[in-house]
């Protein structure tokens, strides 16, 4: 899985976790990949 954002200034940030697919660690990893997403702060209010 992975997210890349490009800021209005040409910054690239990418989160990206990479797992087995059809494994108890692809569940692990798309919990981990969520969470940080869910985390994430983008802006500057």
């Amino acid at each position: 899985m992975q997210l890349m954002i490009l800021t209005d200034d040409s910054r690239l940030y990418e989160l990206r976790v990479d797992m087995p697919k059809g494994t108890a660690d692809e569940k692990k990893g798309t919990a981990v990949f969520k969470g940080a997403r869910d985390r994430l702060e983008i802006g500057s209010d």
